[in-house]
């Protein structure tokens, strides 16, 4: 029988075996957390522009990183 996973915080219950369940992410007290309950601060964004390898870019994209143009 495949392993479950629940989400801490809606409740949401999906198979470890699925693609899906890659994208949830674990909390710092140990609970699953869906993509769909993730908060901002929580999700990784994979996809982000590299503008430049300029340091001073790179921190000033760290404080504004809605702030890609």
């Amino acid at each position: 029988m495949p392993e479950t996973a629940q989400c801490g915080r809606c409740g949401r219950i999906t198979s470890t075996g699925f693609t899906e369940f890659m994208t949830w992410r674990v909390s710092d007290d140990g609970r699953a957390i869906c993509p769909n309950c993730l908060t901002p601060s929580e999700t990784v964004d994979d996809d982000t522009p590299i503008l430049t390898d300029n340091p001073d870019d790179r921190f000033l994209r760290d404080l504004d990183p809605d702030n890609d143009t």
